[in-house]
């Protein structure tokens, strides 16, 4: 039987159905109780409050419709939009009798946070409305042990589609001294067992997997995204009391039962950690104002914009970072020497090591023990720690003195929540062979070569959905000049102990040029693989094999394709300026058999962190005659 009782002329009568129904042995007293602490709930607005939204995960404004898309969370069956009528449910329930040996599946018990605010705002009578006893709700507390929570951000992990705009997560902080790494974590993913793949992406564009949260030790955390995925983390300790801090972690409990739609652009980990930070403070407003995309950084750059949300900021290198930094002022015999340490755990009477004191050689050691990890994590996804080589030289590092090294000692200049915005709008003049023209081009996320470095990873491209329109003054003509729903570049060098692939994957569509009917717009795909190396004075050289298919009813079968190769050099670090000299080249299998080349040169300087100019100088031959196109550009970034 099913009653919904909202505001309604027969609420009252709903009630008392309610009671003689469910709860045959409640007293009338019991009964006036429940009635009243409705009443008063309605007067003072309760369920259309900021703090019920939050606690229901619907808009803090405007809409009604919950994000949480598991039916049985909610006591009403119109829980899920209906804030009065899960309210009113959520009232009736904390009055039920509790079950025999099983105290802990009490509403209240299973509620913590809703019970704890309704009794604040209504001051429950403890003899009309009895607390109830949750051992399991207590032991969580007190495992917890909860002083403060850490938004924790491991950066952006190209080579894995759910990872390849960061992720945050929660560490929370306790009383108990003890290392944050054996703290424990609250993180929110999807629940899948797909490899990261092509569907795997595809599904998690289009909410194709729930999501949940979970509690796990940080250790754990560090050990997946800053050992075995070579990513940085950035911990930022937030601005919560104790009272939100507990608060917060009483809706962790409830959620447990809670499943989401997992999107990764917007209902994705950071947003849903931005809801409970709105849970235990709903002034915030934090969701609300995301409309497009919910990057990770964004959400950081969010949170600790607000004043008195942050207390400080630590940062944790990867594997990488730490091996990099470890062997920046090695020789190049001494990285020869790390390598063959690596690769065989001794060496001999080699003189490079006799000669070295023993903090050298220690030093050695612990390059050569980060660099069997890496390896490790780079072949398997994991590391092994039984793995004799590895056990080799844990024993001989073992026997020489201890190295002091500080975690904070190297944490980038710029953090990742310091760089430009994601978003990005651009504008300009240019001309093409003799037509002049103005591009105006929108990129919901994330960052390009070309944009301002500081706070992203470098060498690392990542665009979607990024549509440019151009329009000819001359001729009174707008065109759809370009869409990229897909470019991504990795561009990481390698050196004497790490020789990582290069690689480009791109889909969209652009104007490109043929002999007979001029522009047209033409579909294309394109994947490439190869090297990067590191140069003198601050530059990069790439060399990348490439193939492409291009879909244009010009062919004769409606496509063609293209094997070629692109090549180039670029800077790497500057803050105020990039620069890119390209080449590219490609020959035409298809019946209209030809090599197509381009010729390119670009560079920007940034004036401020959100603003910069661009030029761009492109000779061409696609399809057609050679041509050379100029372009001077305003990019804003937010």
């Amino acid at each position: 039987m099913i009653f919904s009782c909202g505001r309604r002329p027969t609420q009252v009568f709903c009630f008392v159905v309610f009671f003689i129904v469910c709860c045959p042995h409640s007293s009338g007293a019991t009964v006036n109780y429940c009635l009243s602490l409705q009443k008063e709930a309605e007067l003072l607005g309760l369920w259309h409050s900021r703090q019920w939204h939050a606690l229901l995960h619907m808009p803090l404004q405007g809409s009604e419709q919950s994000r949480i898309d598991s039916p049985d969370f909610f006591l009403s069956h119109e829980g899920g939009n209906n804030p009065a009528a899960e309210g009113a449910a959520t009232l009736r329930s904390f009055f039920q009798q509790p079950e025999p040996n099983q105290k802990d599946n009490h509403p209240q018990c299973r509620y913590p946070a809703r019970y704890q605010w309704l009794k604040n705002q209504l001051s429950f009578d403890a003899g009309l409305l009895p607390e109830q006893s949750c051992p399991r709700l207590a032991q969580w507390m007190a495992d917890l042990d909860p002083a403060g929570i850490t938004l924790v951000f491991p950066e952006s992990y190209i080579n894995n589609p759910a990872s390849m705009f960061g992720h945050t997560l929660l560490r929370i902080e306790q009383h108990a001294s003890r290392s944050a790494l054996l703290a424990p974590s609250i993180n929110f993913s999807a629940i899948t067992e797909e490899s990261p793949g092509l569907l795997y992406a595809v599904k998690g564009l289009f909410g194709g997997y729930s999501g949940k949260f979970s509690k796990g030790l940080y250790v754990d955390q560090v050990r997946s995204y800053g050992a075995l995925e070579n990513r940085d983390i950035y911990e930022y300790t937030l601005g919560l009391s104790d009272s939100e801090t507990r608060f917060l972690l009483l809706h962790v409990f409830e959620l447990k039962r809670a499943a989401f739609d997992y999107f990764f652009f917007d209902e994705n980990c950071s947003y849903q950690l931005l809801s409970l930070i709105e849970a235990a403070r709903p002034s915030l407003d934090l969701t609300d104002h995301i409309h497009v995309a919910s990057i990770p950084v964004d959400t950081i750059r969010q949170v600790v914009s607000l004043p008195g949300m942050l207390r400080g900021v630590e940062y944790r290198p990867s594997l990488r970072s730490n091996l990099t930094r470890k062997t920046s002022h090695l020789s190049s015999l001494q990285l020869e020497l790390v390598a063959e340490l690596a690769d065989k755990g001794r060496v001999g009477n080699d003189p490079r090591w006799l000669f070295a004191d023993k903090t050298q050689q220690a030093g050695l050691l612990d390059a050569a023990i980060d660099l069997v990890l890496y390896n490790q994590s780079a072949a398997t996804g994991k590391n092994d720690a039984s793995d004799p080589l590895l056990l080799q030289l844990l024993q001989a590092r073992s026997l020489l003195p201890a190295g002091t090294q500080s975690m904070n000692n190297n944490m980038p200049a710029v953090r990742p929540d310091q760089g430009h915005g994601t978003a990005r709008f651009s504008f300009g003049p240019g001309v093409d062979h003799s037509d002049y023209f103005f591009d105006a081009g929108f990129r919901p996320v994330l960052h390009d070569l070309m944009d301002p470095g500081p706070g992203y990873v470098d060498g690392a491209e990542v665009e979607f959905f990024s549509p440019t329109l151009r329009f000819y003054p001359d001729k009174n003509q707008l065109v759809f000049q370009q869409l990229k729903l897909l470019d991504i570049v990795s561009l990481a060098p390698g050196d004497k102990l790490i020789k990582p692939i290069s690689w480009l994957v791109y889909i969209g569509m652009d104007q490109r040029r043929y002999t007979e009917g001029g522009d047209r717009l033409t579909g294309r795909a394109k994947a490439g693989f190869g090297v990067t190396t590191q140069l003198p004075d601050g530059f990069e050289g790439y060399c990348l094999l490439t193939g492409q298919l291009f879909f244009n009813s010009h062919f004769q079968y409606g496509l063609n394709a293209a094997p070629g190769v692109v090549g180039g050099v670029r800077t790497s670090g500057h803050e105020r300026w990039n620069s890119v000299l390209q080449g590219e080249s490609g020959y035409s299998l298809l019946p209209d058999a030809a090599w197509s080349w381009s010729l390119k040169f670009m560079q920007s300087l940034h004036i401020i962190r959100n603003f910069s100019l661009r030029i761009g100088i492109d000779r061409k031959r696609e399809f057609a005659a050679p041509s050379t196109e100029i372009s001077f550009s305003l990019h804003w970034y937010f």
